[in-house]
């Protein structure tokens, strides 16, 4: 998993930059997977807004939640998932934009890799779909932090022809879209060692797609 540059993550399409290290995509990977699997146990427990727990179990590992750049209003007609996640991605940032693409590329010549999304896209009760472009920026104090721009979506999949269909695919119901930065180093003393025990031999919400 270490070497992974591209993989999915669930119903998420993971991407990181050449700037992140293999132990430092390692522990974003398990920190997903850990909060994309807990959100899933809640929401099948209680029903409720997947989302909002997602994001609770980010902020728990570590995670800082900060709001979006600017107001986006997302085309809610029948558009291609990831042209339209490419496109709301591209007026956060261009850079979290040109990982995005590279993943949804890789998706044409993955085709296991469609599946399993689609796979997990289904675990929802109409759908969802995430893409998830990560970098690594430095603060104005010198410091390296890692960025996640969180790009999610709830689907209607019932009138498609499946969720990466572009003659008919998914209406769109609902979107989110946010940046989100990880304190790397605190994680991978405090949860990482029993995420990944716990996840060592759970392979079903994990594909890699491409090795650095």
């Amino acid at each position: 998993m270490s070497n992974a540059i591209m993989s999915v993550v669930g119903s998420g399409l993971l991407s990181f930059d050449s700037s992140i290290e293999p132990t430092q995509r390692e522990a974003v990977t398990y920190a997903l997977r850990f909060a994309h699997r807990a959100a899933m146990d809640l929401y099948a427990e209680t029903g409720g807004q997947w989302y909002d727990y997602y994001r609770r179990q980010l902020r728990f590992l570590g995670w800082d939640a900060q709001p979006a750049d600017h107001a986006w209003n997302p085309d809610m007609s029948r558009v291609a998932v990831t042209d339209r996640a490419c496109k709301a991605i591209a007026g956060q940032s261009e850079h979290f934009a040109t990982l995005a693409r590279r993943a949804s590329q890789a998706l044409s010549v993955a085709p296991t890799a469609g599946m399993f999304l689609q796979q997990h896209a289904r675990a929802h009760k109409h759908g969802m779909f995430q893409l998830l472009p990560c970098t690594q920026r430095k603060a104005p104090s010198g410091v390296s932090r890692i960025e996640l721009l969180i790009y999610h979506e709830e689907l209607d999949l019932a009138g498609s022809d499946g969720l990466f269909s572009a003659a008919r695919p998914p209406l769109l119901t609902q979107a989110h879209i946010g940046l989100v930065r990880f304190d790397v180093r605190s994680f991978e003393t405090t949860h990482l060692p029993r995420i990944r025990a716990r996840f060592q031999k759970i392979q079903s919400d994990y594909l890699s797609l491409l090795e650095g």
